[in-house]
């Protein structure tokens, strides 16, 4: 028997979506911006992290045949 997400968890991963889509449009817009060499590979770093969130909840919500945000 497949377990289906709660109404909670979907909630928590559309939350997450959404923090990590707002996040994405920022550290783009740092990322252009950026002048110190020390904080653009950590600008950088953030991004891909953000992006690789985005991927794995876009499978989730595909997953549980839910509508991705």
């Amino acid at each position: 028997m497949d377990k289906r997400l709660t109404s909670a968890e979907i909630a928590q991963l559309l939350a997450q979506y959404l923090n990590d889509t707002g996040s994405i449009c920022i550290l783009s817009y740092f990322l252009e911006k950026v002048e110190d060499k020390e904080i653009k590979p950590l600008i950088e770093l953030a991004l891909h992290m953000s992006n690789a969130h985005i991927e794995k909840l876009t499978e989730l919500f595909k997953a549980e045949k839910h509508a991705i945000p």
